[in-house]
């Protein structure tokens, strides 16, 4: 297989409890995949296997070409990969600014620091204007637009994302996907987003992965069957 982010026969889990088994798929650049499945089924144990949260029992990560040997959380940024896990979590006693400062801290001269803050607030322009706000005052929407900017601040190439539309509404999710999407297209640049909600969120993306019990049991690009992806792999919220 070719492409940006290549999981080749990925099992993992935690302790001696496997979670996922033997998954394989790819997001190849300039691509939005989305992968889905009924809670339990390993969705978010992939994502954490990728960035060393979760412990992989086997298989091969690739990132750029070049193979993932130990997945860290430390040096996942290094190898271009940023992970923001469920929950919309920032730092809330936190303003904005000081929330993105602390995610730009791994970018390094000063400069070029201070240029990738200013870029993600141009690129979001309602936490611009609330950048001495307070995380915590924020809403559920400008929450995850922060997990999101802090996610994209450091220019990753890989983007590895749990839910990030979780509980929002309609309009505030397509806002969300479209802003991922775009950012994806301009760039050298993938995304694997773990989604609960079919009908909005497909129409964002290039490939969908579904997982049942830690399973791929089915693999689609576009046009997507939604008959397929029936409440049997999917399950709610």
């Amino acid at each position: 297989m070719t492409g940006h982010l290549i999981l080749e026969g990925i099992s993992a889990g935690y302790g001696p409890k496997e979670i996922v088994h033997d998954v394989s798929l790819k997001s190849e650049m300039g691509q939005v995949t989305f992968l889905m499945g009924p809670n339990g089924c390993g969705k978010s144990t992939l994502l954490k296997a990728v960035v060393g949260l979760a412990v992989k029992t086997s298989g091969t990560i690739y990132v750029n070409g070049a193979e993932v040997s130990r997945p860290t959380p430390e040096n996942s940024l290094r190898n271009g990969i940023a992970y923001a896990p469920q929950g919309g979590r920032t730092f809330r006693p936190l303003t904005v600014q000081h929330n993105l400062e602390l995610a730009a801290n791994i970018i390094e001269p000063k400069t070029r620091k201070r240029r990738a803050i200013e870029e993600v607030l141009h690129r979001f322009p309602e936490l611009k204007s609330r950048s001495n706000q307070v995380a915590g005052s924020l809403s559920g929407g400008e929450r995850q637009l922060l997990v999101l900017a802090r996610a994209m601040i450091s220019d990753p190439s890989v983007l590895l994302l749990d839910e990030p539309t979780a509980a929002l509404a309609p309009l505030a999710t397509a806002r969300i996907l479209g802003l991922i999407r775009d950012w994806v297209k301009v760039g050298d640049r993938t995304a694997l987003i773990v989604e609960q909600n079919v009908e909005v969120s497909l129409p964002f993306g290039d490939r969908l992965c579904v997982l049942r019990g830690g399973h791929v049991v089915d693999q689609q690009t576009p046009p997507f069957d939604y008959d397929m992806i029936s409440q049997e792999f999917l399950g709610s919220k």
